[in-house]
């Protein structure tokens, strides 16, 4: 279960454990997004870029630090209200990400049964150079709303 509205610290950091992107998991995001930019898709066309081979979907790295994230928030979001995310660096292939989630803010919503948290992101790669950041604004269960479906 994740941590509820009132869990969340202010100046609180929390290091979520890292995840190694794959060639398959940049294929099965092209084929479910749709987005085949040769970048991504194509190593001859990506090292001419100077990229030396293929890189990452920068979105994929989202959903993936929304994910390494979920241990936070599993259970207790109940909506994402607010995204802002810069793209610092290229992800490739067998490099593996891990995010560093700090507690920016938090204040009560209109309705007693939620709270809206800030957080802010740090991505990085494993030579913990920063690859994204981001600030979110979630809308989280107060401890007393547990027991709601």
């Amino acid at each position: 279960m994740g941590l509820t509205y009132e869990e969340f610290a202010p100046g609180a950091v929390h290091e979520m454990p890292g995840r190694v992107v794959t060639e398959a998991d940049i294929s099965a995001f092209a084929e479910l997004t749709g987005d085949y930019n040769p970048l991504h898709v194509d190593a001859a066309y990506a090292a001419a870029c100077g990229y030396g081979s293929i890189i990452t979907h920068g979105p994929m790295i989202v959903g993936i630090a929304f994910g390494l994230a979920s241990p936070l928030l599993n259970g207790t979001v109940i909506g994402l209200l607010d995204i802002a995310w810069s793209f610092k660096r290229a992800v490739w292939p067998g490099d593996t990400v891990s995010a560093r989630v700090a507690v920016r803010d938090k204040r009560p919503s209109r309705q007693a049964d939620r709270g809206v948290v800030e957080l802010a992101l740090e991505i990085f790669n494993q030579r913990r150079e920063v690859v994204q950041t981001a600030t979110a604004k979630v809308l989280v269960r107060r401890q007393h709303s547990q027991g709601l479906g």
